[in-house]
């Protein structure tokens, strides 16, 4: 049974915040049932390729090591497509790469200079008197917080429950 399954692989090498600090982005896409399959199928085409004439050239060009830039750089050359397809049609495709002369950033770094207070919109309910046409915006206990005229349509009173909640938590 063919199980077609596509991950995202990010190689790195080195200490992050350090001068050695590079890595790699690229995709993986073939029959695989995991993503451990898929490691295993893309490490299996490295391993064909080196043996090659053509791999043997960065084999030995990168001090007899093959890696996973290697391998990147392998793709799109003849003698590495036909061992893909050998393989079931293995696809690998080169994203980016990085190394520290580019900017890295903590993933979660705050971005917001200020905090500020979300408006919480759970802790209000509001009701819209189709006849009156008088949306009454209530707390969390009961209580009538705003209450707003010469509101037409439903669609308004809920652009306007939004646009009251906001004002309120600015204050």
């Amino acid at each position: 049974m063919e199980i077609i399954m596509k991950k995202t692989v990010i190689a790195t090498a080195g200490t992050p915040g350090c001068s050695d600090f590079r890595g790699l982005i690229f995709t993986i896409d073939g029959n695989a049932e995991s993503g451990d399959d898929l490691l295993d199928l893309a490490r299996k085409a490295a391993s064909m390729y080196a043996k090659t004439n053509e791999g043997k050239q960065a084999y030995k060009g990168n001090c007899n090591n093959f890696n996973w830039a290697n391998l990147v750089d392998a793709v799109g050359t003849a003698e590495f497509s036909r061992i893909c397809t050998e393989l079931g049609g293995l696809s690998i495709s080169y994203i980016a790469s990085y190394s520290t002369d580019d900017l890295a950033v903590d993933l979660d770094e705050e971005l917001m200079e200020d905090s500020f207070d979300a408006p919480n919109y759970d802790d209000y309910t509001y009701y819209w008197n189709e006849d009156k046409q008088e949306l009454q915006i209530y707390d969390d206990y009961g209580r009538i917080v705003s209450t707003i005229s010469d509101v037409k349509t439903s669609k308004d009173a809920d652009r306007l429950f939004e646009e009251e909640i906001a004002l309120m938590s600015e204050e």
